[in-house]
């Protein structure tokens, strides 16, 4: 894409805050950095951060130039608070961070340099420390699968604040979680252009304050966004596609609930994977799959004492895994030099049964995944 340089436009920056004091010194910080590397560029107008307090019980005062903080009177929620602060900002283009989101220094410059005619920028960033997008072609790949939402958050994406559907600010959602996605998804029904920027501006910080960390919160999200579909989509073939593909994220997701408990049966049992791996007839394990189930995996047999021998992953490119975990990449070359001893445990939930397959015909005797233990044991 052409870089185009940046006329005099004002930038917006909103971020609803619960509970959220401890993260305004970060939120300040990387304010005044982005602005410092917007002013060396010599060619922008003004930036404006504001703040909503959606906990009333924590008032707090932000002494700031070009910082506002909104307190609402009431919990409104996440959707509701970012409406309040698009009522506010007078930007023409828009970020919404959550509270805990981090963005580099140049983030806002190479964004507004990257969104060319484009109604929205994504840019590339890291999401349990791995590359959200590994190219260019893996962004639009995954663009074109509806029913999935690829974009972590939208402190990915900068917004041109016209191209934000009215629906999106006037029907709101209820449930926390998918909001965002709401918001692709009318972008997209409207004919929106979606921009790339492959560099990596942003990380992602899982905690428990994050709504997308629980699954039983984003399955009512996930609910409540069918519903809105429904009313607001009217191309059937688009929202056939989405339905089907947001029906199998909340399948997905109650699996994964599923094998939360197998995780508190590994935790708690101290004889559950020396049972598991004598009923295969086995002495050796080692994990496929690096995503957030594998590492969790991986995690828990170590705290455990448990010695995996090496980590299977094919996507997760080799600089990004430290050597302790012996990664490998799983060819059929490697994978014929599997020992009869060892058992795989495939930890990916969608692609399960693909990779069961591939491994069965790459020679691999020994075949189990998180799903099967959840299956038998939960």
């Amino acid at each position: 894409m052409e870089v185009k340089e940046m006329s005099d436009k004002t930038i917006s920056i909103i971020v609803p805050m619960y509970k959220g004091k401890k993260y305004i010194s970060n939120i300040l910080y990387m304010y005044d950095e982005n602005i410092r590397t917007l002013r060396k560029a010599k060619n922008f107008d003004s930036v404006e951060l504001i703040m909503i307090n959606d906990y009333p019980d924590e008032k707090f005062v932000v002494k700031h130039q070009g910082v506002r903080v909104i307190d609402n009177e009431e919990n409104k929620g996440i959707h509701k608070s970012r409406v309040i602060g698009l009522n506010y900002c007078k930007g023409d283009y828009v970020l919404m961070l959550d509270q805990d989101d981090y963005i580099s220094p140049n983030f806002l410059l190479s964004q507004i340099q990257n969104i060319g005619s484009s109604d929205l920028v994504v840019c590339n960033g890291k999401h349990n420390d791995w590359p959200i997008f590994e190219s260019d072609d893996d962004f639009r790949n995954k663009m074109d699968d509806v029913g999935v939402n690829y974009i972590v958050s939208p402190g990915q994406v900068l917004i041109k604040s016209s191209s934000i559907p009215k629906e999106w600010k006037e029907d709101l959602m209820r449930c926390a979680g998918a909001d965002d996605y709401y918001l692709w998804i009318l972008m997209t029904s409207k004919g929106a252009e979606f921009a790339y920027n492959n560099q990596i501006l942003f990380k992602h910080i899982k905690n428990g304050f994050n709504s997308s960390n629980n699954m039983r919160l984003m399955n009512a999200s996930n609910q409540e966004l069918l519903q809105k579909i429904d009313t607001h989509i009217k191309d059937n073939t688009y929202k056939d596609r989405l339905l089907a593909g947001i029906h199998s994220t909340i399948e997905e997701n109650n699996m994964q609930l599923q094998i939360e408990k197998v995780f508190e049966i590994i935790a708690t049992d101290k004889k559950f994977i020396q049972n598991l791996l004598e009923i295969n007839e086995c002495n050796k394990i080692s994990v496929y799959g690096f995503g957030s189930m594998g590492q969790k995996t991986y995690d828990l047999l170590k705290k455990k004492g448990i010695a995996v021998t090496c980590v299977w992953d094919k996507k997760i490119p080799s600089q990004y895994m430290s050597n302790e975990y012996n990664i490998k990449v799983p060819s059929r070359e490697n994978l014929e030099l599997v020992d009869n001893d060892e058992l795989i445990l495939v930890t990916p939930i969608k692609p399960c049964d693909e990779i069961r397959t591939f491994l069965r015909q790459s020679g691999v005797k020994h075949i189990t995944s998180l799903i099967d233990l959840a299956k038998d044991n939960v």
